[in-house]
């Protein structure tokens, strides 16, 4: 990677501030760094934590593919965050509903194979006689 692409020092004063955000095509308000914490993230912008599923999948994107333009910072961890890894959306579902369809759903297969096992009229192996 060139020296342009690294993250530089961590900014100190309302000056480096503004070139970090100007070097991310960021706006001032909308820049705020990692904690200077010694993890080395330097002046690399705080994304917030959120997956390119909840990006809006009809506008026309440099790469559309990954959801993102050219010029655009990427989260830190963007591995994490692409569409076929963590999906951070809201849920359209609420967990009450879901825990209660998925037992009834484990319970029902469970009485299922308990059935089964007791009266088994169907054996899926070929006896030879």
């Amino acid at each position: 990677m060139s020296k342009d692409m690294m993250p530089g020092p961590y900014p100190r004063t309302p000056e480096e501030r503004a070139a970090a955000a100007k070097k991310y095509n960021m706006r001032v308000e909308d820049y705020q760094p990692f904690p200077d914490d010694g993890l080395g993230y330097g002046d690399y912008p705080m994304l917030p934590d959120k997956s390119h599923y909840e990006r809006d999948p009809w506008y026309q994107w440099d790469q559309p593919d990954m959801r993102h333009n050219w010029g655009e910072p990427m989260h830190w961890d963007f591995d994490m965050y692409i569409r076929n890894r963590v999906d951070t959306s809201p849920t359209v579902v609420p967990w009450h509903i879901m825990s209660k369809h998925f037992f009834i759903f484990l319970s029902t297969m469970l009485i299922m194979f308990g059935l089964g096992a007791i009266y088994p009229s169907y054996m899926p192996v070929v006896s030879e006689t």
